[in-house]
């Protein structure tokens, strides 16, 4: 689980946007990756139903 949550906060930090289904999501982000609250957005879960997981990293190229 260690080596999986490096792996996110690399991706957390380098994703221009972060998208997740609920606040407490939102708070676990901030507290465990220190990643800015401005940096991530909430979408109800139900708009995500092809998505597994909790979080979606978007990046620009």
């Amino acid at each position: 689980m260690l080596h999986l949550s490096k792996y996110e906060k690399e991706a957390a930090e380098s994703a221009t946007l972060i998208v997740t289904i609920s606040k407490y999501s939102l708070k676990k982000i901030v507290q465990l990756y220190q990643i800015s609250k401005e940096k991530i957005r909430i979408v109800p879960m139900e708009w995500m139903s092809n998505v597994s997981g909790q979080m979606i990293f978007l990046t620009r190229k």
